[in-house]
């Protein structure tokens, strides 16, 4: 039985809070504490993605969150999958979500090479400061980008923390906590263009994942083709690009991104690499939003455009908004819905960036193309006061479904709602509770008081 699974801090990886679970658990050994967790008690946890995970710790996870921000939020897949083809980035999401091995299959992973093992690395910094803010340190997904080797907040070096990221490692499940010594020393003697890729590539990162269709090697193409074409036919002076493009990645630390035919097979798609992208997208000076959202859903490869008889016309199809807005609009009431919730799902604030990440739409998509879909969003918009009010009237509900007591700790954990948050709540509490939930509520707040 699990009686209390750790609330997981900005940023950690979901096998750092399996790993402070195990702690507070004081088991002796790691069969144990996997027997509850894991569905084969024999499985190694995978610190950077997910395990398949037995029925309580699944309960307890969908208290927390949702199992898409959990994915998004809390695993390396925004590293993999954001730059893959649609379908394929799809499958391997939906693959982790369901928790399938084979979501291996579908992402990039990288290979071991000359037997080198990675492993989890730190910021001896971001350690400190979580000592103080929470009492206790834990694994930031952000120090685990493959090519990152400096704290984007603290601009210090990175450590290396010596657990494995690696399928033939022995089972087990080991916290920062334990491996972060207390005081280590700080190396900011670091080259200011690794602060610039490491403050890019973590913005990148964390940047919202689009699930519309991208060709991120088409996107660098033209940015290329723009600077570096030969005057008499247009073609890219690939050759030329790369030599100059070598001048300025050449200072960065473990570069392996220098080869001509590496950049030939990004350009191509035949090769997606979050560390070559990004490196290649910061001396081209893309935006992280350009970056991140360019040619999202829109973008066909010019290689499989058909040529029109005149090519003074050729370009983009204008896209009939109005059309598009009448037939996305059913598709936004039914995310509506799904966001307010019911019985059996906690309701979730209705908000534009929610309604856009659903429906897998870009980022000012209906804020700046689809009028009606914005009103239809703008009419169900609440305060957070208000969605926190929904939440616990929400659990109240529920618990009494169930039969359960209706205790202020236990509407906090269905709710996932700090203290401060019920106490703002109570305000709007008659908006949504009727008469017999509102005398309920009245009364544990009552007994709180007391």
């Amino acid at each position: 039985m699990i009686p209390q699974f750790p609330v997981l801090y900005p940023d950690e990886l979901v096998y750092s809070g399996l790993a402070r679970y195990y702690i507070r658990t004081g088991y002796l050994a790691y069969s144990f504490v996997a027997e509850e967790l894991f569905t084969s008690k024999s499985v190694r946890s995978n610190p950077e993605f997910l395990n398949s995970y037995t029925q309580e710790v699944m309960e307890w996870i969908e208290k927390m969150t949702s199992m898409d921000e959990l994915v998004l939020q809390h695993t390396m897949f925004p590293y993999y999958g954001r730059f893959l083809p649609k379908m394929r980035k799809i499958k391997a999401f939906e693959a982790l979500k369901s928790m399938t091995g084979n979501y291996h299959n579908l992402l990039p992973m990288p290979q071991t090479k000359d037997g080198h093992t990675r492993k989890l690395k730190y910021c001896p910094l971001c350690a400190a400061d979580d000592r103080e803010k929470y009492g206790e340190t834990y694994w930031h997904r952000n120090h685990q980008i493959l090519g990152i080797t400096v704290c984007p907040v603290h601009k210090c070096c990175l450590r290396i923390g010596g657990v494995e990221i690696s399928g033939k490692s022995s089972p087990s499940l080991v916290t920062a906590e334990e491996v972060i010594p207390e005081t280590v020393e700080v190396a900011t003697n670091v080259d200011e263009l690794e602060i610039q890729l490491a403050n890019y590539m973590s913005q990148v990162f964390l940047y919202p994942v689009q699930m519309g269709e991208v060709n991120i090697g088409a996107i660098l193409g033209d940015r290329i083709a723009s600077g570096y074409a030969h005057a008499r036919n247009g073609q890219r002076a690939i050759a030329s690009f790369h030599q100059k493009f070598m001048e300025f990645a050449g200072r960065i630390q473990g570069n392996w991104f220098t080869e001509l035919w590496q950049l030939q097979k990004l350009l191509t798609n035949e090769r997606i690499n979050f560390f070559e992208i990004c490196l290649l997208a910061m001396y081209l000076e893309m935006s992280v939003e350009e970056l991140c959202t360019a040619g999202i859903g829109l973008r066909v490869e010019k290689s499989k455009r058909r040529k029109t008889e005149n090519p003074q016309k050729s370009g983009a199809k204008p896209q009939n908004w109005q059309q598009i807005d009448e037939s996305t609009l059913p598709m936004v009431r039914e995310v509506i819905r799904e966001l307010q919730g019911d019985i059996d799902r906690k309701p979730k604030r209705v908000t534009v960036f929610a309604v856009e990440k659903r429906l897998a739409l870009p980022s000012k998509r209906i804020s700046l193309y689809l009028p009606k879909c914005l009103r239809e969003i703008k009419l169900h918009e609440e305060t957070q006061e208000q969605v926190w009010a929904k939440q616990v009237v929400w659990a109240v509900k529920r618990l009494v479904m169930q039969g359960q007591p209706v205790t202020m700790k236990r509407i906090r954990i269905l709710t996932n709602l700090r203290q401060a948050y019920i106490d703002a709540s109570i305000p709007y509490l008659t908006q949504y509770a009727d008469a017999p939930t509102l005398r309920q509520i009245e009364e544990i707040i009552i007994r709180r008081e007391t």
